[in-house]
């Protein structure tokens, strides 16, 4: 039955009242009550209830094992989709051993190396997922404004012949009977595509910082967002354009992914215009509030 049946998501299932569905996912949760049992199904898109009743009803499964169900979707005030699938059919895909470490706790805890060594496991916890999503939410939305106003994406190279910018240590490499580097900007590969006539060019891509560093605010690898524009009129220009994506990145997180947010206990600022200061300003601030003179 299940071979011609198409899959469908737990987001779906709110508009299929009274259909057959077969939904594939991962055992959040299941619990025994006599003569029924409760299965909470996680695919990408949510959680849903599933009700085993009759011969169902004290079906065994391991959390976490991954499972199909088919059964009908009914509404009920019960959850918060408004609906749950009544079981027709339950089948294990693939059954998961013993956990190294619970993950259906609001919070995961456990250490960074337990974390990143059972990095599968982890990545299903819904606050980790959160992180992914609420990512890859502001990325594709960098990209749709600046290619709304006619940008155009560029993938330069990563291994290079030296440095593209001062003022940052480069990682070396092997390459070949040469030596090379991994790129830490893609800044001259931008000013080149500016001046070969795109005029208006961004890149999402990885950069190399080879910096030693005990700050959670320096990495030597990240996603760097980068931008080159030429025929400009003047530098304000380039903060315009700054604050007008960023506006509509925190604009379309907001909107896409509200449940994250909430798991992540992130309130989004409201960008309406960032304030612009003089070097000489800033240094004053810093002077009279930090006492410092220089940010470093």
């Amino acid at each position: 039955m299940d071979s011609i049946m198409k899959r469908s998501l737990t987001k779906e299932c709110t508009k299929q009242s009274g259909k057959v569905v077969l939904l594939q996912g991962w055992v959040k949760k299941i619990r025994h009550l006599g003569n029924v049992s409760f299965l909470l199904l996680r695919d990408r898109t949510g959680v849903i209830q599933c009700v085993l009743e009759n011969e169902l009803a004290g079906y065994k499964v391991d959390v976490e094992s991954v499972v199909h169900v088919i059964g009908e979707i009914v509404e009920t005030s019960k959850t918060e989709l408004g609906v749950e699938v009544l079981a027709h059919e339950v089948k294990v895909i693939n059954g998961a051993e013993p956990l190294p470490f619970e993950i259906n706790k609001k919070k995961l805890q456990v250490g960074l190396d337990q974390l990143l060594n059972e990095r599968v496991i982890s990545l299903r916890h819904e606050r980790t997922a959160a992180i992914f999503k609420v990512k890859s939410t502001l990325v594709q939305s960098f990209s749709e404004f600046l290619i709304e106003n006619d940008f155009t994406r560029i993938f330069t190279p990563k291994i290079v012949s030296q440095g593209a910018e001062g003022g940052a240590n480069v990682f070396k490499l092997p390459y070949f009977q040469k030596e090379a580097y991994l790129a830490q900007s893609p800044q001259f590969y931008k000013q080149m595509m500016v001046a070969g006539g795109l005029e208006r060019v961004f890149e999402i891509a990885p950069v190399y910082r080879a910096e030693h560093h005990n700050s959670s605010r320096h990495l030597n690898e990240y996603i760097s967002l980068d931008v080159e524009l030429g025929f400009i009129h003047d530098f304000y220009e380039v903060m315009q354009l700054e604050t007008d994506v960023l506006r509509y990145m925190f604009q379309q997180v907001a909107k896409k992914c509200e449940i994250e947010l909430q798991l992540l206990q992130i309130e989004v600022p409201i960008i309406t215009e960032i304030p612009k200061i003089t070097l000489l300003e800033a240094q004053e601030i810093l002077k009279s509030k930090y006492r410092k003179e220089s940010p470093v």
